[in-house]
């Protein structure tokens, strides 16, 4: 039993998503900053670690916000300009698509999209992100750790820009859009559709994108089957395990065994993959490529820390991808985010992993350095001691018997 209840959680969990929205939508990040103790610990993979309520609030705000007036509506060329040069402005959008409370450590488990304003088509331009965040009660966190793959956020608002600049380019089509839009809610009634009749209908809100109408869920049709947390924790056991043999064996099939047949994996790097052969197939030619090629020795995946969420047979977890030993003992490692989903019978459905490349590219330089500093070492001490074994045979006696 942890020290707060799970209700305590959510609810500052909610009151967090609340006001990062608000300060993403003002520029005033001190309503966001304000859900953290006065000495938080933030760390954030890309940037760094922060510590102290005051320096998240002005890192983050300087980061988001490091542009003075925005520009002028009226002057096409300073709005493109913008929207270029300053897009993080109009990242300012932050659906939860899911969540998990860690009870006993009074710890969220979060998946948070980053998502771009509206570039004026309707299309959605996002990246995800894992987050952990550590209650310290009163409604406040002492600990938020963000981990996400930058090279998809870069090419998410590359696409993003693109839009804009062809909406910018195309008023006529956008005015056109608009008066359509206008025309089918006058001829749908939606204008003088009552307070009451939205109430019976339900609103249902989509990541800020709007709200759409629909049916109110029924209660009864919304109790999720539970897990056995054994068995959860036995799969999540036999996973890793097979995880770490078939890195150490360049087998991927033993990996395979804790998928279904039909199984999907989200790969940060390597994208989406279909079924458990391809799963197996693509990860042995990526990691496998040949004995010289470095992501070979990245052969030991250590878990930290992990939650089983036996309402919808999931696993959370983090864990450390480590490289093989250079030769000091020394570690070269970085940390993976991994959500899996449960089937049957001690296999999984679905995994995602979220992490930093850059982290992982770092590992690997300062792994070849030390790998080739220990060969070098290795080396001279295998000429030393040939030298030693050459001046101690030209020392021996010729014959050792007289």
């Amino acid at each position: 039993m942890g020290r707060w209840s799970r209700e305590e959680i959510e609810e500052a969990f909610d009151h967090y998503q609340k006001m990062g929205l608000k300060s993403a939508r003002t520029g005033d990040w001190s309503f966001w900053g304000k859900v953290f103790i006065d000495d938080v610990t933030y760390d954030e993979h890309q940037l760094g670690s922060w510590g102290g309520q005051r320096a998240v609030i002005e890192n983050m705000s300087a980061v988001m916000h490091m542009t003075g007036d925005e520009a002028d509506d009226d002057d096409p060329a300073a709005m493109e300009d913008e929207y270029i040069n300053k897009p993080w402005l109009h990242c300012n959008q932050y659906p939860c698509e899911d969540f998990v409370v860690d009870e006993e450590r009074g710890w969220v488990w979060a998946l948070i999209w980053n998502r771009m304003d509206d570039p004026g088509d309707g299309s959605i331009h996002q990246a995800n992100c894992f987050n952990l965040f550590k209650y310290a009660g009163n409604g406040r966190f002492s600990f938020e750790q963000d981990l996400y793959n930058p090279l998809e956020f870069q090419d998410m608002m590359a696409a993003w820009i693109a839009a804009k600049q062809r909406c910018l380019a195309n008023t006529d089509k956008a005015a056109r859009r608009a008066a359509r839009a206008e025309a089918a809610r006058k001829a749908l009634g939606v204008d003088r559709m009552s307070e009451a009749e939205l109430e019976e209908h339900g609103q249902v809100n989509h990541g800020g994108g709007g709200w759409d109408h629909e049916p109110a869920p029924d209660p009864a049709a919304a109790v999720r089957p539970a897990y056995d947390k054994l068995e959860l924790q036995a799969a999540y056991d036999a996973y890793v395990e097979r995880l770490n043999r078939s890195a150490r064996t360049a087998d991927w099939s033993h990996l395979g065994e804790s998928f279904m047949p039909d199984a999907t994996m989200v790969e940060t790097v390597l994208g989406r993959f279909a079924k458990r052969d391809g799963i197996t197939r693509e990860i042995a030619a990526f990691m496998h490529q040949s004995e010289r090629y470095p992501w070979v020795f990245l052969n030991r995946y250590v878990p930290e820390f992990h939650v089983v969420d036996v309402d919808r047979g999931w696993v959370w977890a983090k864990l450390m991808g480590r490289f093989d030993d250079p030769g000091d003992g020394s570690r070269h490692q970085a940390e993976i985010f991994l959500q899996l989903k449960y089937k049957q019978d001690g296999r999984f459905k679905y995994v995602e992993t979220i992490y930093n490349p850059n982290e992982f590219k770092a590992a690997m330089k300062s792994w070849r350095l030390a790998k080739e500093q220990c060969e070098k070492e290795g080396e001279a001490e295998e000429v030393r001691r040939a030298e030693r074994q050459r001046r101690a045979a030209a020392e021996a006696p010729a014959d050792v018997t007289n």
